[in-house]
């Protein structure tokens, strides 16, 4: 069923455009809970591989908030797989759960606060606030719409808001026990060091960031079967500085250990980032303790980079 318009600023000045990303107005379609799809034949998540520690039902029960659909979740998971982006969703929240308790943190639960920084329409989000009880649950991205449709369609207590591509966000210092952002570091090229810094500001000394990546793990699986590298291939033409681009590059070990592909069709929002084991501990280990890089530890081919806010003193001599 078709629901509420989102509240689309009805003037875009150029300014606005280069910040943020223009969406549009129209109605949202509004899907059944998740519970709904339980029986989805087209499912094809592997639900024992969850590690589920209570029956399926008992997710279900505690998230009986509607699906958005497939234009509002980014194409993610066909028209027909609205059960298997539900589950997309708890398994990223459980392996948020599973690093937490491997490096020694409390769970997301009473008490804590998450920020996922890029939450489109709340597939993980919404399991950080219903399945992680209590826990404060923030999140930003830079499409409206998205913030919108959480705002209208799952409960008060998440905390969204549409942030820009400079890297400030309105929160206040040591905040967030976690920070998460995927597929949102494949995606910036300018300031990005300033984003890490920003997210280091946000922190709790101690806190963890986990920030999916295209690694060395996922550039020596890219071909035809992966969407980056189909997005590349789609967009080769229109790639700046790349006059000899060809697909045979992916045969061959990355070329910079920051490897760029942009196109100059868009504003922003318009590049594949590639970054190399070696440029993240040399790069962002100067900002966060790097803990861990998980080779394929997100949606199979995207390495999971686990970071973590040094407890010292800060540069003035004080505590962080």
């Amino acid at each position: 069923m078709f629901e509420k318009r989102p509240n689309i600023p009805v003037f875009n000045p150029d300014w606005m455009q280069d910040l943020t990303f223009q969406t549009t107005d129209e109605p949202f379609e509004v899907l059944q809970a998740a519970s709904a799809y339980r029986n989805d034949p087209k499912q094809w998540i592997d639900i024992d591989s969850l590690g589920l520690e209570e029956p399926l039902e008992a997710y279900l029960d505690r998230d009986p908030n509607p699906i958005p659909s497939l234009q509002d979740r980014e194409g993610y998971y066909d028209q027909d797989r609205h059960f298997d982006w539900w589950l997309s969703g708890l398994e990223d929240f459980l392996k948020v759960q599973h690093c937490l308790k491997s490096y020694g943190q409390p769970l997301l639960g009473k008490g804590s606060r998450m920020l996922e920084l890029g939450c489109a329409s709340g597939r993980m989000l919404r399991h950080a606030y219903c399945q992680g009880q209590g826990c404060e649950a923030w999140g930003c991205d830079i499409k409206l719409r998205h913030v919108e449709w959480i705002r209208h369609f799952l409960p008060t207590g998440i905390k969204a808001f549409q942030n820009t591509v400079l890297p400030q966000l309105p929160v206040e210092d040591n905040y967030f026990d976690v920070v998460t952002a995927y597929s949102v570091f494949t995606h910036i090229d300018h300031m990005e060091l300033a984003w890490i810094a920003e997210l280091r500001r946000l922190l709790k000394p101690g806190g963890l960031a986990l920030l999916t990546i295209h690694g060395d793990h996922c550039w020596s699986q890219l071909g035809p079967d992966k969407p980056v590298y189909n997005a590349i291939m789609q967009m080769r033409k229109r790639l700046v500085g790349w006059k000899d681009f060809s697909p045979e590059i992916f045969q061959n070990p990355m070329p910079q250990d920051k490897t760029v592909f942009t196109w100059s069709t868009a504003r922003n929002y318009n590049c594949n980032v590639f970054h190399s084991t070696e440029y993240i501990q040399k790069a962002w280990g100067r900002f966060l303790d790097v803990v861990e890089i998980i080779p394929g530890g997100h949606s199979g081919y995207q390495d999971l980079v686990v970071l973590r806010k040094p407890e010292g003193k800060n540069p003035a001599g004080g505590q962080e």
